[in-house]
């Protein structure tokens, strides 16, 4: 099944797949509270904001980039798709599903795939294993690692803490040996196509 882990804001809300995710019993854990506040680092907080991460220069960029992104229509949640937007809605939708090995493809291997929310820390936290597929996802680069994509590379290595890392020729290999099996073929026998 295809599970669609959103980030941001309210276009995911009246969707079907959404719903459908709110239909399940989902319970979230207290979390615990964090640090009390400190106007020293508040004020580091802003310094960096405005010098260097991402640095007052580069924020017209980066609301032009926001204003003008989109997802692909391919890309787009189907109405039978469930659709979850933290760690939590995304567990109870694989206990739903009975899924324990979660494929992510998506932007950036060395940020949103592993720390956003339904990102690899948390799900393997969580007991999942997760894996990515090298041809379907890239990685946030800097002027010094984006010729050899340095950080790609080292982001996809560290992938290799929580599961795997496939290359597209192996997920169509996999899914062409499903389509083999056909929907008669129980559970071991699918999680064996993984092992050959």
């Amino acid at each position: 099944p295809l599970v669609h882990v959103v980030g941001g804001g309210p276009s995911y809300v009246n969707m079907p797949g959404y719903k459908k995710t709110l239909a399940l019993d989902i319970k979230e854990p207290a979390i615990p509270e964090g640090a009390p506040k400190d106007p020293t680092i508040e004020k580091i907080e802003e310094l960096k904001r405005q010098r260097f991460y991402p640095g007052a220069h580069n924020l017209p960029d980066v609301k032009r980039g926001f204003d003008e992104r989109a997802m692909a229509p391919e890309a787009l949640a189907q109405d039978d798709e469930f659709i979850a937007k933290d760690s939590w809605q995304l567990n109870a939708v694989l206990r739903h599903l009975g899924v324990t090995h979660l494929i992510y493809a998506g932007f950036a291997v060395n940020f949103c795939i592993p720390h956003a929310p339904g990102g690899m820390c948390d799900m393997r936290r969580l007991g999942y294993f997760c894996s990515i597929i090298r041809e379907a996802t890239t990685a946030v680069e800097n002027r010094e690692s984006c010729r050899e994509q340095w950080h790609l590379e080292e982001g996809l290595w560290q992938v290799a803490h929580y599961g795997a890392v496939f290359s597209l020729e192996d997920i169509n290999r996999m899914l062409d040996k499903l389509a083999a099996l056909g929907q008669s073929a129980d559970q071991e026998a699918r999680q064996g196509l993984l092992l050959k």
